[in-house]
């Protein structure tokens, strides 16, 4: 656990910070994905929101102060959600938001890999742009905000065949756990990503994990396919130990599903039956619905612990425009578009 914000002193601080007005427990959270790897293909597009995550975050940033949110940790709506922590306890209009996969641009500005890259020189980190934005409103920013949850690939063998270039490393997780503007949390050991093409050994056991009951050991871009406790203790349990080791004494404790695939078998037995091996407080997938402010993309206090939903940046929107219909929808005022969630995994036999 980070003590900064999953401990009582953290609760007490917020209430201490707060104005009168405070979440409703009936109400809804629209909890954001960006990917620093989303990037303009040519220098002419290198500030455009659309193609740009960096750019858009900035934005976005902004549009979230205009409409009268608030950034929170990821780890109090979570709390929030379960019902481990009262709406009292939060500014009445939160946001929270996550990076997935641990590319070295979420904190590192130009890294020297992207040197070939057209937009090269222009790139600040998204660690950067939330120091920014938090310098720019010092005065008036609650302490705790902006943040962002990260979630990070564990296996060092996965991230180096993911990227070659080495534009996955795991160097800078510990100052950015420690930093108050970012937490580092889990996201499976491998990703079941498709650049695995061949199996690997590492941590005692086989990787890539999902190719533990079926026998082809290389990445499918399905981790639909991890229904079984050794392929869940593989991807889930031995990643949030490799990643605690380095941003120790905290635990990666959250956990983002790969490409949002939600296993049953993950989120119905493994998540609920054996937290004391894995103890994965709470578990986000992305969009549950049609992409958009859709009722099942927010999270509310009858969402699943163990499958909080995410809007994810050029799916559920790619224009400011976009995220403030997202924001509004996430007000009492506005109601989001009825829907039926989705499950991805439907339908899909091991093979």
């Amino acid at each position: 656990m980070n003590p900064l914000t999953k401990t009582i002193f953290g609760t007490i601080l917020v209430l201490l910070s707060m104005g009168v007005q405070a979440l409703s427990n009936t109400g809804r959270v629209p909890i954001l994905l960006y990917h620093s790897w989303m990037l303009a293909d040519n220098s002419g597009e290198c500030t455009s929101y659309a193609k740009n995550a960096h750019v858009a975050l900035q934005s976005d940033l902004e549009t979230i102060r205009n409409q009268g949110f608030v950034v929170v940790p990821v780890y109090w709506i979570a709390q929030w959600a379960i019902g481990d922590l009262d709406g009292s306890a939060l500014p009445e209009k939160v946001v929270g938001i996550t990076f997935d996969d641990g590319f070295d641009l979420d904190w590192i500005d130009n890294t020297t890999g992207m040197a070939a890259h057209p937009c090269y020189g222009q790139l600040n980190s998204l660690r950067t742009v939330l120091q920014q934005f938090k310098t720019t409103y010092s005065a008036t920013l609650p302490w705790y905000s902006p943040h962002a949850s990260n979630f990070v690939i564990g296996s060092p063998t996965a991230r180096s065949q993911i990227n070659p270039g080495g534009m996955m490393a795991d160097s800078w997780w510990t100052s950015a756990n420690a930093s108050g503007i970012m937490e580092i949390y889990n996201h499976s050991g491998d990703h079941d990503h498709d650049s695995i093409t061949s199996p690997f050994y590492e941590q005692g056991t086989w990787f890539p994990a999902g190719g533990q009951s079926q026998g082809n050991f290389f990445g499918i871009n399905q981790f639909c396919r991890i229904n079984s406790r050794w392929e869940a203790y593989t991807d889930i349990y031995l990643s949030a130990n490799y990643i605690s080791g380095k941003i120790s004494p905290a635990w990666a404790d959250l956990f983002a599903y790969p490409f949002g695939h939600v296993p049953p078998y993950v989120r119905d037995t493994y998540f609920q039956n054996y937290w004391s091996e894995h103890q994965t407080y709470a578990a986000f997938s992305t969009e549950l619905a049609t992409p958009g402010p859709y009722l099942p993309n927010y999270t509310r206090r009858a969402s699943n612990r163990y499958s909080l939903p995410r809007l994810t940046y050029q799916s559920s929107w790619n224009s400011p425009a976009g995220l403030i219909n997202i924001l509004n929808a996430a007000s009492s005022a506005t109601p989001p578009i009825s829907g039926s969630a989705v499950d991805w995994c439907a339908g899909y036999v091991d093979f």
